[in-house]
Formats: C-alpha cells, structure tokens, sequence
C-alpha cells in the first residue's frame, strides 16, 4: 500500500500486525523492530509525523538492545528517521 501512495492505507493494516507480531515473535524481536521500522515509514508518508517519531525510536531501541550500538541495521533506521525529520522540515 505504501508503494501505491496510500500512507494511511498502510498504518492501518501495519497497526493491526502490531499485536500478532508482538504475541508470535515477541516484543523485543527483529520481526517487531522490522514492523515498528514499516509503521514508523507509514506513518510519515501519512504526515502523522508523532507516531511515526515513537515507532523509529521503538526500531532503534529493539534493535540496538539485540545487536549493540554499532550494527550495521541501525543504518536504515537513521536513514529512515532523517527522511523523516526533512519531510518535517525540521533540520535542526
């Protein structure tokens, strides 16, 4: 749906992943991080700039709690998380 340009389209179906993805793969898994990642890029493709902040912050941590701080996966999140804060236009 995101690829299509229906940002909100796909907040809706990734939110409803949300709680399967948590029950099956668990709260601190890379599927969540993975999840949170796609929600929070949903999320600012729709222009609901807060959520999709919290959902990247819930990627990093996930992610930097399993693989330290250095891991070459945080690179998507960052990158992912500076396209959001210039849709934002926020360059501070």
């Amino acid at each position: 749906l995101l690829r299509r340009g229906d940002g909100a389209g796909a907040v809706v179906q990734l939110e409803k992943a949300l709680p399967l993805v948590a029950q099956t793969a668990g709260e601190g898994s890379q599927a969540a991080a993975e999840l949170a990642l796609a929600l929070a890029d949903a999320q600012t493709a729709a222009r609901a700039y807060e959520p999709a902040r919290g959902n990247y912050a819930r990627a990093l941590a996930i992610l930097t709690a399993l693989y330290g701080e250095r891991h070459p996966s945080l690179a998507a999140v960052y990158n992912n998380l500076g396209v959001h804060y210039a849709a934002r236009l926020d360059y501070a």
